[in-house]
């Protein structure tokens, strides 16, 4: 599969309700898209999303995802969920992003990174997801992190942090809520970061036997509108020609 990085971005936002993932969203595309409710832990999100914008320079495709891991969906839900994000994101993201929000606990994080691997396969986690941490903001006002920085108060005193973090092969991003070119210069570092975890995964965005089925799909099924369209098209020519002759013959029929 040909890097496309270049000009394309896919992404795929992944965490429990009220991580922050469609806030992030939002952010990364540089307005509000997303549904989201940053004031309250119960899920926006209740079926996978896609909204794209154009982002220094490249097109940014971004799918927001519901609760999986941590849900009262049914697992027949759960499946149709992941196989409408599978469609939404082929022919393959260049970056899971797991969100977690830094004034919160860990509890299931760990987990979820599990349940990922299960779902996409262990190369999903080790080498195309991030760790994006989510409300900064709220860990300052908090006075939790003393005065030091989100990076510093990670590595202090937020252990199980770390192993999301180690578990992503030291993947992560801080996302800053802001305005302006603080928020610009924020989500270019974020696609920067997303640059060399492609070019450190072999320059392919992630792909599997499921990725590819769908992909497959999509290019039987341009193929087939291709073919529709020169099928039209040959009808409509011969009809021409058929009103043509009749016209050029006196009103008599002549078959070519």
């Amino acid at each position: 599969m040909p890097n496309d990085f270049k000009f394309f971005v896919r992404l795929v936002l992944l965490g429990l309700s009220g991580s922050g993932k469609s806030a992030a969203g939002n952010t990364i595309l540089g307005q509000a898209m997303f549904e989201s409710n940053s004031e309250s832990f119960t899920a926006a999100t209740q079926k996978c999303e896609k909204k794209k914008a154009m982002v220094d320079g490249k097109r940014v495709s971004v799918v927001d995802t519901p609760d999986w891991f941590n849900s009262e969906q049914t697992p027949d839900e759960v499946r149709a969920q992941i196989s409408s994000c599978i469609a939404l994101s082929s022919p393959g993201p260049h970056a899971f992003l797991l969100c977690v929000p830094l004034d919160q606990p860990a509890k299931t994080e760990l987990q979820a990174l599990s349940a990922l691997a299960k779902v996409f396969g262990p190369e999903a986690v080790q080498k195309h997801t991030m760790v994006l941490f989510t409300y900064a903001d709220r860990l300052r006002e908090s006075g939790k992190a003393g005065g030091k920085s989100v990076e510093e108060y990670i590595a202090s005193q937020r252990g199980d942090l770390v192993k999301l973090v180690e578990k992503c092969t030291d993947r992560f991003h801080v996302m800053e809520k802001g305005q302006g070119w603080r928020q610009k210069k924020n989500v270019a570092e974020l696609l920067e970061k997303v640059e060399q975890t492609v070019k450190e995964a072999g320059g392919q965005c992630y792909s599997s036997p499921a990725f590819q089925e769908v992909e497959d799909r999509v290019r039987q099924r341009q193929l087939e509108i291709v073919r529709e369209k020169k099928g039209i098209k040959q009808e409509t020519a011969l009809q021409a020609g058929l009103v043509g002759a009749w016209r050029g013959g006196g009103g008599k029929k002549h078959y070519l």
